[in-house]
């Protein structure tokens, strides 16, 4: 659970309530913690969301790689960070018939709301289905404190009929989400120089002449990519971002469990890519 800068009190959560956090769906969700009301031990995350365009509030580096490896998943349509256990009544109530104590604020002695790291909705079948993720670094999980928090977590969701479940980092493909941090920023061309300037028929025209050149057998990527820019007067790197482009919207397949080399030969296809599902199912 994160450490708050400030002291929590009854009073900041109703002005927070108020506020609409812990609220909403989709691009109107509100996250109960950002990344400014924390002190994190790490590193924390302001990432600009693509398929939920707005600002995701990650507060450690496996929580990120989370949010990356979600996104990318077809299954995924919704992800909640930090999302709140607003019945603070019923997480008391819980505690107390484990015989452990709630969570307090250490600083003003009242007791804190707890949130889950994610709340995410997958549609699986054409059925929605809420799975409630929390993202803990593998050292951690077996202290006895943290356990105890679980529980309280735990058995509320049951209570909700909502799968809870733990990822550590053992759980997340560092190596996919490190791509997946690299291609996405090329998931939107509006902005790409010596691309942005083309009419749309060009554009068109640029993107299926390149998806025919960078598919085929032995393609060095960053070669294939260079030769291309040159051949159409374009400002070097425009088409090693439409590569990326094209990877991130899964209309050219690659592994992206391994590390992304642009140097070495590799067999590169147009094909309707499969969304990796294994941390949300």
């Amino acid at each position: 659970m994160a450490k708050y800068k400030y002291g929590e009190t009854p009073e900041k959560q109703k002005k927070w309530r108020k506020e609409g956090r812990g609220l909403g769906r989709g691009s109107e969700y509100h996250p109960w913690l950002t990344v400014h009301d924390v002190a994190s031990k790490g590193n924390i995350h302001r990432v600009k969301g693509i398929k939920i365009p707005r600002d995701h509030h990650l507060l450690s580096d496996p929580e990120r790689d989370y949010f990356y490896i979600l996104e990318f998943s077809d299954s995924v349509i919704d992800i909640r960070e930090q999302f709140p256990l607003f019945e603070l009544e019923e997480t008391q109530a819980i505690a107390q018939d484990l015989g452990v104590e709630h969570p307090i604020d250490t600083h003003t002695n009242c007791p804190k709301m707890i949130t889950t790291d994610f709340l995410v909705t997958i549609k699986k079948d054409g059925i929605l289905k809420d799975l409630a993720r929390t993202v803990k670094k593998y050292d951690d999980i077996m202290d006895q404190r943290e356990m105890e928090k679980f529980e309280i977590e735990r058995r509320y969701w049951k209570q909700k009929d909502v799968d809870w479940g733990i990822v550590t980092e053992r759980e997340i493909d560092s190596t996919m989400a490190i791509n997946l941090g690299h291609i996405r920023a090329s998931y939107d061309l509006s902005k790409l120089e010596g691309y942005k300037e083309l009419s749309e028929k060009s554009k068109k025209t640029v993107m299926a002449k390149f998806t025919e050149v960078i598919c085929g057998s032995d393609i060095v990527i960053r070669d294939t990519a260079f030769d291309f820019d040159q051949k159409l007067s374009l400002p070097i790197g425009t088409a090693l971002s439409l590569f990326k482009h094209l990877a991130f919207n899964k209309v050219i397949l690659i592994d992206l469990e391994k590390e992304l080399d642009f140097d070495s030969p590799q067999n590169i296809c147009i094909q309707q890519a499969t969304a990796h599902g294994g941390l949300v199912g």
